[in-house]
């Protein structure tokens, strides 16, 4: 059996074996979770909180994302208003975000895709004057560090440290607030006693670690033990706070990411070359000579059927090549009574049908890379552009 390489995830380390005194951004007013979807919750629950208006509360949010999202809103007692993307990028355009406030409208989710970006602040500017809704950054899918290095917190901003994450900790979720800048620190003093983690979740450690030592990911996944891989719809979370054994777990994964030797997306480059023939079947998402808090590479496929012949091709799944959400929020059949979908959603459409991504995690090497180049020029090059 060849040993396959997992789209997303990064080893999972003990705290014991890393320095217990480096400060982290953490801010003061970072509340942390037992995931990112409960962070998610209790962002919209305050929003509603402070809204003074008596109708059922909305939330905007892209329509084609993580269904968590839609899970957050839910639990909150709030319903999904859907916007389309940019036809050019994975956002929700901030005209179309104004089109689409109601005076139940309490926030917005801007969701950061993949780590490639995001316009919160952009329509945050956009609604300043127009609307009290609260615009909340998803940042679930982009390195933390990423995030507060390139801005100051004008918007609340979630957090996620589950399991395929850029700090992956199997659990937990960071809610941080706008007051404070992206330079506050609150450094963790080692403590005579760190609460252990429990037996749990070393053994969910141990599992984590071994699927991506051995190559066990695509085989895992055929397989359908353990979910991997799978998209799931939860209509209702109870919204809870982090252990205390979790705290030190994030914070030393979060040290740990940093030292490991991420690819940049250019290791991809051959594939998007204007020279080569890859260009008439890919196209990619996202700008190769920076991105560092990318979790994944987005590549739109030349067509849908493009991606159905990359996705029914072993090697390819055994590479790493991954799809995203199967479907948009408004299609799942658990959602119909809590989404507002006014209209279609020809953008989002499009990306939901020709979207690939290759991973971009430490384990990618470039020869990794030139493979996956090449099978991906192969399986192109075999089918006539339609």
């Amino acid at each position: 059996m060849l040993k396959s390489v997992a789209p997303v995830g990064e080893l999972v380390c003990s705290a014991r074996k890393h320095a217990a005194d480096e400060p982290l951004p953490f801010l003061t007013q970072g509340h942390l979770y037992a995931n990112g979807t409960s962070a998610l919750s209790a962002a919209i629950s305050a929003a509603i909180s402070d809204s003074r208006e008596a109708g059922i509360p909305e939330v905007i949010a892209p329509a084609y994302a993580c269904p968590d999202i839609a899970t957050a809103a839910i639990s909150a007692g709030a319903r999904l208003r859907l916007v389309d993307f940019d036809r050019d990028n994975p956002q929700m355009p901030a005209a179309d975000v104004l089109a689409a406030v109601t005076r139940n409208t309490v926030a917005v989710v801007c969701v950061n895709f993949l780590g490639s970006g995001d316009n919160a602040e952009e329509i945050r500017a956009e609604l300043r004057s127009k609307s009290p809704a609260v615009i909340i950054l998803d940042a679930c899918q982009a390195h933390p560090d990423a995030i507060l290095a390139r801005r100051s917190l004008q918007t609340p901003v979630i957090f996620s440290f589950g399991r395929g994450k850029p700090v992956n900790a199997l659990i937990g979720g960071l809610l941080l607030q706008p007051q404070a800048t992206s330079d506050t620190h609150v450094g963790f003093a080692a403590a005579a006693r760190q609460p252990r983690p429990p037996l749990s979740w070393r053994i969910k450690q141990y599992a984590n670690n071994l699927i991506l030592i051995l190559g066990l990911y695509d085989w895992l996944r055929r397989s359908q033990l353990f979910g991997i891989g799978e998209t799931h719809v939860r209509l209702n979370q109870i919204i809870s706070v982090a252990p205390d054994w979790a705290e030190p777990v994030i914070r030393f994964n979060w040290l740990a990411s940093r030292a490991l030797p991420k690819p940049a997306p250019s290791i991809y480059s051959a594939l998007f070359a204007p020279e080569s023939a890859y260009l008439r079947g890919y196209h990619s998402m996202a700008r190769q000579d920076t991105n560092e808090s990318l979790l994944r590479l987005p590549v739109l496929c030349r067509s849908h059927r493009l991606r159905e012949h990359i996705m029914n091709d072993r090697l390819c799944r055994q590479l790493g090549i991954s799809t995203m959400y199967p479907q948009l929020l408004a299609d799942y059949p658990q959602l119909q009574d809590h989404v507002i979908a006014n209209s279609g959603f020809p953008n989002a459409d499009n990306y939901a049908e020709r979207l690939i991504t290759l991973p971009l995690h430490s384990r990618i090497s470039k020869e990794t890379a030139r493979i996956i180049c090449d099978r991906l020029h192969l399986i192109a090059s075999r089918m006539p552009e339609s």
